[in-house]
């Protein structure tokens, strides 16, 4: 049986992946801009995770 992608999980990865750099931006440099937008990232991308598991439980 072919698994299908889901579309939830296609966009959450590079959210996640941009809130994670501009953690790691935002900590190791004086821009606290980063670590400001960080969430704006970060916790949509988990919520498009769990979507995207809740869709794979069914």
């Amino acid at each position: 049986m072919r698994s299908r992608r889901s579309p939830y999980l296609i966009t959450a990865v590079p959210m996640l992946a941009t809130g994670l750099a501009c953690v790691g931006i935002g900590l190791s440099t004086d821009a606290e801009t980063f670590v400001w937008m960080a969430p704006g990232f970060v916790l949509p991308g988990l919520f498009l995770v769990a979507l995207g598991a809740g869709g794979r439980a069914r």
